[in-house]
């Protein structure tokens, strides 16, 4: 079975769209909102920097605050995500109502937490603690497609973090040079890989060239406005997932199902 294009297609846009907002929110926020291990980090630097005399404890100590609070909303995001999905499975009457589309869901829930984040930004004229909302969706947009989900059918792929990509591509390149064959399924999953390292590069640049030509950039809150483009975009993006991936009877606990089980388009 020949590499599906539209499921590296589909990746490409995930990677693209958290690339961007990554890119963004470091800028304007000084915070990641999908690579919590930058915000880790981030912590560790600040705790050493209250060690030394001449920085400002109180600064500082506000910074730890605030990633942590990014590290918790991502968190959030991913509960939230969760206890939706829950419900959809049941008997009460929006339970029956939302039985079988989870994802669905997650995009609605994706989107208005991104665009939540960029209005708040927007109307208060400036407020870093947006980007609170911005992590919670980014949370769940990388959460309901990953391996981590018990969704029964989806990519199988962390699309907002980047390092197991990385080592799977690693892998798969080892295996190739000693020669031995790829599975369908390898193919696919190395494919889906590279694409998610190189789509989260170039989102990052396209963000970047998207803010050194904002219009709006004499304003301090002038970068939320792309944040707020990019709500519909996460929300669409999922709603492609569930429609790709979702077999009509979809029942969220359902047996799992790989990459490659997922009809070629091309046939």
């Amino acid at each position: 079975m020949a590499i599906q294009r539209r499921v590296c297609l589909l990746v490409l846009g995930f990677s693209l769209t958290a690339g961007f907002i990554d890119l963004v929110t470091l800028v304007h926020f000084s915070q990641f909102a999908g690579l919590q291990t930058g915000n880790m980090i981030l912590i560790g630097r600040d705790l050493y920097r209250l060690t030394l005399p001449d920085e400002s404890k109180t600064e500082l100590l506000k910074a730890i605050a605030f990633h942590v609070a990014t590290l918790i909303s991502h968190f959030a995001g991913v509960l939230c995500f969760c206890a939706l999905a829950h419900t959809c499975k049941g008997p009460v009457r929006v339970g029956a109502w939302l039985k079988g589309r989870p994802v669905r869901v997650g995009a609605v829930l994706v989107g208005v937490l991104t665009l939540s984040g960029a209005l708040l930004d927007l109307l208060s004229k400036g407020n870093e603690w947006s980007v609170c909302f911005i992590a919670a969706s980014m949370g769940a947009m990388n959460f309901i497609p990953s391996p981590n989900s018990e969704l029964g059918s989806k990519l199988f792929l962390m699309t907002v973090l980047t390092t197991g990509n990385l080592q799977k591509s690693a892998k798969m390149l080892f295996k190739l040079l000693i020669c031995q064959r790829f599975t369908d399924a390898e193919k696919q999953q190395t494919c889906c890989a590279v694409t998610t390292i190189f789509g989260t590069i170039l989102g990052a640049l396209l963000g970047a060239l998207a803010l050194f030509g904002n219009p709006f950039a004499s304003k301090p809150y002038g970068d939320s406005i792309y944040l707020l483009l990019m709500s519909p975009v996460q929300t669409v993006l999922l709603c492609l997932h569930d429609h790709m991936f979702r077999p009509p009877t979809s029942d969220f606990n359902q047996a799992s199902t790989s990459l490659a089980a997922v009809p070629s388009s091309e046939a």
